[in-house]
């Protein structure tokens, strides 16, 4: 599993891991074990139930990881990060588009006999543009 772990994602977590690490919370790793644990982070968090993305991923494992550590008395689990992680950012909606003429004309007739058959509307003012 290790070696389809990405080398962005890898070091992503190892970066934010010497983070946590140089915070020196209670429970944390040894400074001899800091590469064993972010290899253990990143396998745990590569298996979350993801699509990792690094263009849209890597933004957001940091503010997790700033989230968490900002957060944390004592040593985390990645677990805390995954639950911290923020949404992906949605795609810009493009505009809707502007009605043709003949739509504006077709839903303003639809309206009108809607109204007339509600009892909303005479139908002698049907002929007024």
């Amino acid at each position: 599993m290790a070696s389809e772990i990405p080398s962005w994602f890898r070091s992503v977590v190892g970066e934010q891991i010497q983070r946590l690490v140089a915070l020196g919370l209670a429970g944390g790793p040894g400074y001899d074990t800091i590469k064993l644990t972010a290899q253990a982070w990143a396998e745990s968090l590569w298996s979350a139930p993801v699509q990792w993305d690094e263009s849209l991923d890597t933004p957001r494992l940091r503010t997790a990881f700033q989230a968490v550590a900002r957060n944390a008395e004592r040593w985390p689990a990645p677990r805390h990060v995954l639950d911290a992680l923020p949404s992906r950012p949605q795609p810009r909606k493009l505009p809707l588009p502007e009605p043709t003429p003949e739509q504006i004309e077709r839903n303003r007739r639809w309206l009108q006999e809607e109204l007339e058959r509600a009892g909303l509307r005479s139908p002698r003012r049907r002929d007024r543009q």
